[in-house]
């Protein structure tokens, strides 16, 4: 009789069950965690430490836009106290050069021209002074901004909070350490209301304590910007020869949120069954590269287009009938709400904290859909349904209040959000 080999039987069925491969995230988490070489510095000089993953202009998404929007107002407001100093936490070395070539011509050039960026790997200890400050950006910089934050007379690091970020991993040791990070001595200034809102909701961080935090004193709160693309009049809606939805179509991994497999089956289901005409044109948004071409059916194909110019992308997006933007994350996302400026119709999805009494609200040309196929599909043959309406799409289209990031980000607006952690500019003294 043959011996009857348990992990054998379990490999032949589900390939790979028996490996230790938890045991590969080990030293990624210990490095993420590890204790940094801090020296005390003098009192005299003082340093706004900004630490950060990553400094690659080719990964800047709309988070880093708000980041870097943020750093340009406080640079213009606390030059003559602050000594910028940016540290990246995610990659052996900070090309700073490749940046800057990368921006050259941009605002951004400008705003780190005289800015020293370097990785961890290129400090061999760190220096810091009693009223040294410390910015993170994310919740895994946090391990390190509250190690430098422990060595000054603000033992709060201001953590820049733009999504619930445990999120980005499956549920796990990086999930819960990236959890814990909120637990953190810290000062948190929130993308977003409606952000805050699921934050409280949770009580997680600073929410979590028996005495409710006060906004201006113990967390800060900004809206992010949507930029308004061109609006098209009725008229210019009406005569368009061919009708395009614009797809935000992010097939790679570190995109998951944005449930690009639910869109693409959505679109398959949809154009099998006729909804679509050859009229139609379906145009993916993005990706960090330029994919192949997805067959829809009937003729239909999703096309992928690589990251564009503002210019560009204001253009293109000016002649959309139809927008697809999910975001299964408690912040809103940017890109709906941009689509909805523009007149056209957009779906996209409901969350805990956003209803569609919510979307509604904001632009009755959103259609929501929970987050399943059957209603994604309902809702875009909703909206598909209401693309004659020019008239109402018109004046349904979204108006932001904001015009600008210098709006957003105004002298008074950062020292009210500063202020609390000490840092007041030398005019306001």
């Amino acid at each position: 009789m043959p011996r009857f080999e348990l992990d054998k039987a379990l490999e032949f069925s589900l390939p790979g069950v028996t490996a230790p491969s938890l045991r590969n995230n080990i030293e990624d988490l210990r490095a993420r965690t590890r204790r940094l070489d801090l020296q005390t510095g003098a009192p005299g000089s003082k340093t706004l430490w900004i630490l950060m993953p990553h400094f690659n202009p080719d990964i800047l998404f709309g988070g880093y836009r708000a980041f870097f929007e943020f750093l340009r107002a406080v640079k213009a407001s606390f030059a003559n106290e602050f000594q910028i100093k940016v540290i990246t936490t995610g990659e052996r070395t900070a090309n700073k050069d490749y940046f800057q070539w990368r921006a050259r011509g941009k605002a951004d050039y400008a705003l780190f021209e005289d800015v020293d960026v370097k990785s961890l790997d290129d400090h061999a200890s760190i220096r810091v002074g009693p009223h040294d400050r410390v910015v993170a950006y994310s919740t895994w910089d946090a391990y390190f901004a509250t190690q430098i934050a422990a060595l000054t007379d603000e033992p709060r690091f201001i953590g820049f909070h733009q999504e619930y970020e445990p999120i980005f991993h499956s549920f796990g040791s990086h999930y819960a350490l990236s959890a814990a990070a909120y637990d953190l001595p810290s000062y948190p200034i929130f993308n977003s209301s409606i952000l805050v809102d699921y934050f409280k909701q949770h009580r997680i961080g600073l929410f979590g304590r028996d005495e409710m935090p006060a906004e201006g004193k113990d967390y800060a709160v900004f809206e992010h910007l949507i930029t308004p693309c061109p609006l098209a009049r009725p008229e210019e809606m009406a005569k368009r020869k061919v009708r395009t939805c614009a797809v935000y179509a992010r097939p790679e991994g570190h995109a998951a949120r944005n449930l690009y497999e639910l869109i693409e089956i959505a679109l398959r289901d949809l154009c099998a069954a006729g909804h679509f005409d050859s009229k139609w044109r379906f145009i993916g948004l993005g990706s960090l590269k330029q994919h192949p071409p997805v067959a829809l059916g009937r003729g239909h194909q999703l096309e992928f287009i690589p990251k564009m110019s503002e210019i560009d992308y204001f253009n293109f997006v000016s002649s959309i009938d139809l927008g697809i933007s999910l975001m299964y994350a408690p912040h809103p996302s940017v890109v709906p709400f941009e689509f909805a400026t523009t007149g056209a119709l957009v779906v996209t999805n409901t969350f805990e904290n956003r209803s569609p009494e919510f979307l509604k609200s904001i632009s009755a040309n959103f259609e929501t859909t929970p987050t399943n196929i059957d209603g994604l599909k309902h809702a875009i043959e909703r909206a598909v349904e209401r693309i004659p309406a020019f008239d109402q799409r018109y004046q349904n289209a979204y108006r932001p209040i904001a015009s600008s990031w210098g709006n957003v980000f105004n002298p008074t607006s950062i020292e009210q959000i500063l202020r609390p952690v000490g840092m007041v500019p030398s005019h306001a003294d």
